[in-house]
């Protein structure tokens, strides 16, 4: 078993975000909303919950959040972040509402934090964030119900110690921090990891001096000069 691919290479981020030390507190974390999926159905009393921790952790420990949706979060829980951080709340940074912004905005929500709380909805949210390098926390709702290849692939994670999980019920400042206390974040950029390993396994893919043939029945006529190709491992951002 790997980590899904990440569409995001830690080269699109400005800067990585440093280490946490053992015991230290984030000052920014991210606060990634996803929504009700086969395997998660959230209720009000879940989102409402993880407002609260934003509010709650902030007056605690300090530490500030970047709040993003998702296209499958629901259109009234966007609308109560929102609102919230419209009011002027604090403890939230900035909210990246992807209704107004599009896609492609998950490097500007991971690149200030130094963790991550993530609804556990996506498993493919999940590995964006552990490839960024960054801890992460996954937070359930009441009603979750895993296929046995989505729970095996959620404990590969754990046992790697990228990750961790923990129901929303639970969630409070204190365990937040006790639970990111626990993770080691994935060290090297997965994306240089797989050209290295295509590298290893298939080094004709990266030698430049490799014709690229022309297959037969092309309309390019004989004799066409065949131009070299170079593959550039993908930690390129290609």
């Amino acid at each position: 078993m790997v980590l899904k691919p990440s569409a995001l290479s830690r080269k699109e981020l400005a800067r990585s975000a440093a280490l946490l030390s053992a015991g230290a507190v984030p000052q920014v974390m991210a606060l990634l909303l996803g929504g009700n999926s086969r395997e998660c159905q959230f209720q009000a009393e879940d989102w409402s919950k993880l407002l609260d921790l934003t509010e709650h952790a902030y007056q605690a420990l300090g530490i500030r959040w970047v709040v993003s949706n998702s296209p499958r979060t629901p259109e009234n829980v966007s609308d109560f972040f929102a609102a919230h951080s419209a009011a002027g709340s604090e403890a939230i940074i900035t909210f990246v509402d992807v209704r107004v912004t599009g896609p492609g905005t998950i490097g500007q929500v991971l690149e200030p934090a130094e963790a991550v709380v993530c609804t556990d909805d996506s498993s493919s949210m999940v590995s964006e964030c552990i490839s960024a390098g960054r801890p992460v926390i996954g937070v359930q709702p009441q009603r979750v119900r895993f296929t046995p290849e989505e729970q095996g692939y959620r404990q590969y994670l754990i046992q790697n110690g990228w990750y961790r999980t923990i129901p929303i019920s639970v969630l409070t400042p204190d365990v937040l921090l006790d639970e990111i206390a626990r993770i080691r974040p994935l060290g090297e950029d997965p994306l240089d990891r797989l050209a290295s390993i295509l590298q290893e396994h298939l080094p004709e893919l990266f030698d430049e001096a490799q014709p690229v043939p022309v297959p037969a029945g092309s309309p390019l006529p004989i004799g066409t000069p065949q131009l070299p190709v170079a593959l550039k491992p993908l930690s390129s951002g290609l």
